[in-house]
C-alpha cells in the first residue's frame, strides 16, 4: 500500500470514527419541556444568512478531513451546514425565535442569543471529541498515533468541563421568568463595516494573548476556567455586522482587547477580525463566486493558514502580521 493509499485508508476509518460520535441530545437544562426529537439545529440562520450567501443552494465549508488532502475548501449544501444535534425541537423553535423570527437590531437579548448558540455548538463539539479520542486510542493502541489521540483527549474533557459550565450558566438565565431575564450576564461590542462580505461565522473560543503579547488567558493551567469568546459574523441590509462577545464577569480579562478595538478604524477592524476567523474560526461559510475569485496565491495562503492553527496554537499578534482581509476579500 502506497503512501497516498495509506492517506485514504485513514481518512475514512477517521471519518467513520466522527460519524460514531455524533452527539445527539437537548443540552438545554430543563428537560421538562422537551419534545421528543431532537432535531438538526443550524448554527447559523439558514433562510436569513446562509441562503443570502449561498449560490444554487451550497456555500464553501472548512471541512477539515477534506481539506487534509485536498489543500482546498469545499462546497457544501445549507441544509447540512452549521448544523448540529444539539436541541430539541420545542427548545431550538422557542429560544431562538428572537433571532430567527425578528430583524436584527442589536438587542441585548438578540446577542446573548447569539453567544448562547455559539456556546451550545462548541460544547457539543467538545462532547463529540472526548468520544472520538476515546475511540481512536482504542483503535490505534500501541501505534504513535495513541499517545497523540492521548494529549488530545486530556484537552478535550477539560473543554467539556469549562463549556458545561458556561452553558449552564447562560442556560439558567433562559429559565428565569420573563420579568426577570435581563441577559447581562452576556456583554457584547458590535461592529458593522459598511458593506456585505458574504461570510458567515459562529464560533466559541479563548483568546490567550492580548496586544503586545500580554497573557490573558493561560489556557495550559487547566485550574482555571479560560473566559470565552462569542462571535459571531454575518451580512444583512447591506451591512456586515461583527458580534465580538463574552461573559460579563471576564470583562477585565478582554478589557485591554476592548478598549483597543473601540479605537480602531474600519481597515484595523477587518485584519483583526480576518485574524481570529482564520486561526480560530472552524464554523466558517463562505459566497463559492467569492471564494473561486480569490486570487491562487491568496486561497492558498488562506487555507494554509487555516490548517497549521489546528496543530500548533497561535502566535499573540492579530494586527500587524500580514493577513488576507477576508471582508474585502468576499465584498458583495
Amino acid at each position: 500500500m502506497n503512501k497516498k493509499e495509506i492517506q485514504i485508508k485513514f481518512s475514512k476509518e477517521i471519518s467513520s470514527l466522527y460519524r460514531e460520535c455524533k452527539f445527539k441530545k437537548c443540552v438545554f437544562p430543563d428537560h421538562t419541556s422537551c419534545s421528543e426529537k431532537v432535531i438538526k439545529a443550524h448554527s447559523i440562520q439558514r433562510n436569513k444568512i446562509l441562503k443570502h450567501i449561498a449560490e444554487n443552494g451550497m456555500v464553501i465549508s472548512a471541512d477539515i478531513q477534506k481539506t487534509l488532502f485536498t489543500k482546498e475548501f469545499d462546497e457544501i449544501g445549507i441544509k447540512s451546514v452549521s448544523t448540529f444535534f444539539g436541541f430539541c425541537n420545542y427548545h431550538d423553535t422557542n429560544i431562538f425565535s428572537e433571532i430567527e423570527n425578528k430583524e436584527y437590531v442589536s438587542s441585548i437579548e438578540q446577542n446573548f442569543l447569539h453567544a448562547y448558540r455559539a456556546c451550545a455548538l462548541e460544547y457539543v463539539k467538545k462532547e463529540e471529541s472526548v468520544c472520538f479520542y476515546e475511540k481512536a486510542m482504542k483503535k490505534y493502541k500501541n501505534t504513535p498515533n495513541e499517545l497523540l489521540f492521548y494529549k488530545k483527549l486530556n484537552g478535550a474533557i477539560w473543554g467539556v468541563k469549562d463549556y458545561y459550565s458556561i452553558l449552564e450558566l447562560l442556560s439558567n438565565e433562559l429559565i428565569k421568568p420573563k420579568d426577570e431575564k435581563s441577559f447581562e450576564i452576556i456583554s457584547s461590542i458590535v461592529f458593522h463595516l459598511s458593506y456585505e462580505s458574504f461570510l458567515a461565522i459562529n464560533a466559541s473560543f479563548s483568546i490567550e494573548f492580548a496586544f503586545q503579547e500580554n497573557l490573558i488567558n493561560d489556557l495550559a493551567d487547566t485550574s482555571k476556567r479560560p473566559a470565552p469568546i462569542f462571535l459571531n459574523i454575518f451580512p444583512h441590509n447591506g451591512k456586515t455586522f461583527i458580534i465580538f462577545s463574552w461573559l460579563s464577569e471576564n470583562i477585565e480579562t478582554y478589557q485591554s482587547i476592548v478598549s483597543n478595538l473601540e479605537t480602531f478604524i474600519p481597515s484595523q477592524i477587518e485584519i483583526f477580525f480576518s485574524n481570529l476567523i482564520i486561526y480560530h474560526c472552524e464554523n466558517m461559510f463562505i459566497s463559492p463566486s467569492k471564494y473561486s475569485q480569490m486570487p491562487k496565491k491568496a486561497r492558498r495562503l488562506f487555507v494554509s493558514q487555516f490548517m497549521k492553527t489546528l496543530g500548533r496554537d497561535f502566535e499573540s499578534d492579530y494586527i500587524s502580521r500580514g493577513t488576507i482581509n477576508l471582508f474585502k476579500m468576499f465584498r458583495k
